[in-house]
């Protein structure tokens, strides 16, 4: 590892000097910079083109709308975005350095032809995986409204951890080796319903990139991927809103001006609403005396952020997120007889917190600042009391449970242009973290309070180099340095990175790249239960950090002047010090000897080959994104120490999107997913062992199941076929609405959730004892979760810049009742 890191700087200084030998030479070229933004709404705009219109040369603006160049005057700068009229900059002379660009949306009938600058094929960034706001809100989900993680999945290299669950396997890592980012700060738990929802509301959203390998030295502390969300900003220039309802949830958004000159705010929310139908079945079901308890079960978040652009060169945002998922079970029986009460109250609640603030400030041209101080938290609480009051005795029981994590984070992060080939990007970051992974209370036990608080300080400091060599080498070089220490554990890592792109032919691009992660937190959890497990378990002593080394190449191609895009990445990742639970064990709130619990220094393998071709224009657009990989684990405690296929590997993964627009109102959507069985583990004999009952004294005898090895077969192939369609109009009173209906796994396949075993008829029986010989042979069975599952939503935008004059009515003037009125022609 230092030696690849002495190689890497020894590469920069020598690129360094070569380059600034050449622009030694160039004397009467400076720097621009500016910011691009939407001209209506002021929203920036991610990814616009910037380009010197001579030589079609430029680049794109970053996630800030943020751009640098060097040009030499006289010369004329085109502004670019998809769905966005170009715009032209003219510089004669060195006066001006700053801009602040504002492109008009483009008003377009179906079928014109829209000529859009495209960014460089060769400043187009590998192992990274872009989403669309069009194509988060196109592509059908469970449940009919748009879910970014859902959409994520379907990509390459990416893969959901269970049927229609928001968690996502990366590259063969683990569920928590995913970094979630809103604006460059990091949200620990990043989903609802078990999973099934994430906690990402589309409405807030601006752009997501998933980084699946290649890091820039900026990103760490993760081992699998980064997903780095830009939110939006809001409307600068008028207020406006949505209303959206589904079978799942109802969400809104407000946003508009903030009050000071050049600021803006939004705010979205989510809420359930099967909170109500839970009750309401419970209620009715307590009525006909089915059962003796009440159970409610729902979520909500809510995003809100403040955006002020004091003036040209300094802008301030400031963020919120709270989100909750809650259950809870009571009754409160009192027998009218005996006066005899039980009083039983059941709740379960997690979610996160996240505030931060921001500045962003160019100092220069040449250098441009943004500094972030936020906070972020995770919490899981449940509580169980119990309460009976009988005439010989009376029991009040009361237990509970937490674990949390907190993140106080203060990152700086700076750009600057060296030189015209040469852009450097460097920063530092400092968090304080306070763990809680297992906080206990029992009122009724001798051990009245468990509490396990973990202190940790993790620092870094990264320098990223970008060099364009002979217009055909796209190169960055960096290195990342972090240093973790928690009561008396010290880490302290180094992590190169390099990724190199090279030109091969007008629109056909190679990469290569390689990145080493440390990563210095632990999730565990067990699938399978709504009730959200997760427990984040920070390094130490006993459970060291975990990290990886990832390599990869790729190839990337145009086609039809962009029409079309094709790319195939093959990767190699190896990861090291894994920790999970030890066999047998699934939780660890309330042991005080948790740590004896887990295991560590596993080691793990991922390979594969990536394949994604893509229609990006047009009416009719879509994807086929295709996945050979193989992932294995290896545990010296677990399958007698053999290496054995990872939970969620599946070699083979294919989905193919087909989308298509009518005219403005309608659009359809197909999509066909199948993925290879996940392993499990097999059952290869049983033996009976003894059971003495408890109120008997009798003994008995039972099957007990001898398991294989670990993870030796496979379940059964999954695939499934998902259609929508949508419908979008303009109100009577100018708003715009929208209808989208779907329909999930459409021609019902019976796709497996998990497996188990179970004696042949034994649900016919109340009791294992009562199953006679016949019946108790074993039998592997599956459960299925959906069928097929048809959704419905209704969205409405409250803005009256969305009305649309009907043009293709006409009208005339008459004389009717003795005054003049417009009316239509026949």
């Amino acid at each position: 590892m230092i030696r690849t890191t002495h190689i890497i700087l020894i590469t920069i200084l020598f690129l360094s000097l070569s380059t600034f030998q050449v622009q030694a030479q160039q004397s009467q070229q400076f720097y621009i910079s500016g910011f691009v933004n939407d001209a209506a709404t002021g929203e920036r705009l991610i990814g616009a083109n910037v380009s010197i219109e001579s030589i079609n040369k430029g680049v794109a603006t970053d996630n800030l709308g943020y751009f640098v160049l060097q040009v030499e005057p006289p010369v004329n700068i085109i502004v670019s975005y998809l769905g966005y009229k170009n715009e032209k900059i003219s510089i004669t002379n060195n006066e001006k350095k700053l801009f602040h660009v504002a492109l008009s949306p483009l008003q377009t009938d179906l079928g014109e032809v829209e000529i859009v600058a495209r960014p460089e094929i060769l400043t187009q960034q590998f192992n990274v995986s872009t989403l669309s706001s069009k194509e988060i809100e196109s592509i059908p989900v469970l449940g009919g409204k748009p879910d970014v993680i859902k959409v994520a999945q379907l990509l390459p290299g990416i893969e959901p951890m269970n049927e229609a669950t928001s968690t996502m396997i990366v590259r063969g890592g683990n569920p928590g080796e995913n970094n979630y980012l809103f604006d460059n700060v990091p949200v620990i738990h990043v989903s609802h319903l078990g999973g099934f929802i994430s906690v990402f509301n589309p409405d807030m959203i601006n752009s997501i990139d998933i980084y699946k390998g290649g890091f820039p030295a900026k990103y760490g502390d993760k081992l699998s991927s980064i997903v780095n969300i830009t939110q939006r900003e809001g409307d600068k220039s008028h207020y406006k809103g949505s209303f959206s309802a589904g079978i799942t949830d109802v969400s809104f958004s407000v946003e508009g001006p903030g009050g000071l000159k050049n600021s803006s705010f939004i705010i979205t929310g989510r809420k359930s609403f099967f909170d109500l139908y839970y009750l309401g079945v419970s209620s009715i079901a307590k009525l006909v005396e089915a059962q003796d308890y009440s159970f409610i079960y729902g979520f909500h978040d809510i995003n809100a952020k403040y955006s002020w652009q004091m003036n040209e060169k300094n802008s301030f945002h400031f963020n919120i997120y709270q989100g909750d998922d809650y259950m809870k079970i009571w009754m409160n029986e009192k027998d009218k007889q005996s006066n005899d009460r039980i009083k039983l109250n059941m709740g379960n609640t997690w979610g996160n917190l996240v505030t931060s603030g921001s500045w962003n400030h160019v100092v220069s041209p040449k250098l441009f600042v943004s500094n972030t101080l936020s906070y972020s938290q995770y919490r899981l609480k449940n509580k169980q009391n119990f309460y009976s009051e009988m005439a010989y005795d009376t029991l009040d029981y009361l237990v509970t449970g937490k674990s949390d994590l907190r993140d106080i984070l203060l990152q700086s992060n700076w750009k600057y242009s060296v030189l015209k080939n040469w852009n450097m990007e460097f920063g530092a970051s400092a968090s304080f973290i306070i763990s809680n992974p297992n906080k206990y209370y029992n009122y009724y036990s001798d051990i009245a309070t468990i509490a396990d608080r973990v202190f940790a300080l993790n620092s870094s400091a990264y320098l990223d180099n970008n060099f364009r060599l002979f217009n055909r080498i796209d190169a960055s070089l960096g290195v990342r340095i972090a240093n973790y220490y928690s009561e008396g554990y010290n880490n302290f890592s180094v992590e190169p990175r390099a990724n190199i792109n090279v030109k091969v032919a007008k629109n056909h691009v190679l990469n290569a790249s390689y990145m080493r992660v440390t990563q210095n937190a632990h999730l565990l959890f067990t699938a399978g239960s709504i009730l959200n497990n997760e427990i984040w378990v920070p390094a130490g002593k006993d459970i060291e950090s975990s990290y990886s080394d990832q390599a990869s190449i790729g190839w990337r191609g145009e086609f039809l002047d962009g029409m079309l895009s094709a790319e195939v990445d093959v990767y190699y990742k190896k990861l090291y010090n894994l920790a999970t639970y030890k066999e047998g064990y699934s939780n660890i709130i309330g042991d005080g000897n948790w740590r004896n619990k887990i295991m560590s220094g596993g080691k793990g393998t991922s390979k594969g080959i990536e394949f994604l071709m893509k229609k990006n224009t047009g009416a009719l657009t879509g994807f086929v994104s295709y996945t050979f990989s193989k992932t294995t684990r290896q545990y010296d405690l677990l399958n007698n120490g053999l290496e054995y296929p990872f939970e969620y590997d599946r070699p083979h993964s294919l989905s193919i999107d087909v989308g298509y627009q009518f005219n403005k109102k309608w659009s359809v959507n197909a999509l066909w997913v199948f993925r290879s069985g996940m392993p499990y583990t097999p059952v290869i004999a049983e033996q009976s062992l003894p059971y003495i009952d408890i109120e008997t004294g009798e003994i008995y005898y039972k099957d007990a199941l001898i398991f294989g090895e670990r993870n030796s077969e496979r379940m059964s192939p999954y695939h499934r076929l998902d259609l929508a369609a949508k419908y979008s109009k303009i109100g009577k009173r100018g708003r715009k609405v929208e209808w989208t209906f779907s329909i999930y796994n459409a021609y019902c396949q019976q796709n497996a959730f998990y497996y188990y075993y179970d004696n042949i008829n034994a649900y016919k029986y109340k009791h294992w004892q009562e199953i006679p010989e016949g019946d108790n042979r074993l039998a592997l069975y599956k459960l299925t979760y959906f069928p097929v599952v048809p959704s419905v939503s209704y969205k409405v935008y409250f803005d009256k810049t969305t009305r649309q004059p009907n043009t293709h009515v006409k009208k005339k003037l008459v004389i009717k009742d003795g005054e003049l009125r417009r009316v239509e022609k026949e």
